[in-house]
């Protein structure tokens, strides 16, 4: 191998690893980028699950068009329970 082919070679190699390094620092990049974006999204998934409230007996007397008085049946409560309990179930809560 003659001095010009070896230096030809050296600039290749040379070429070479300075695109993996830019190539390298790009992925560092992104992935904080990444791991930054998933922390925000599980801070709004678990601010969203703090803020879950679940159904009064009043609320479900008016929606059922009872008066505030009057009583709700144990079955009734028992679904609207289990409704919410499966809600909170696939909400993560």
């Amino acid at each position: 191998m003659t001095e010009t082919e070896r230096n030809q070679h050296n600039q290749q190699i040379e070429t070479l690893y300075a695109l993996y390094q830019q190539a390298s620092s790009q992925r560092d990049v992104l992935m904080a980028q990444q791991t930054q974006q998933i922390e925000a999204w599980k801070q709004r998934s678990k601010e969203a699950k703090t803020g879950w409230q679940g159904l009064t007996d009043d609320e479900l007397r008016e929606m059922l068009g009872y008066g505030k008085d009057e009583y709700i049946a144990d079955y009734t409560r028992n679904f609207v329970d289990a409704i919410e309990a499966k809600l909170k179930e696939k909400n993560g809560g």
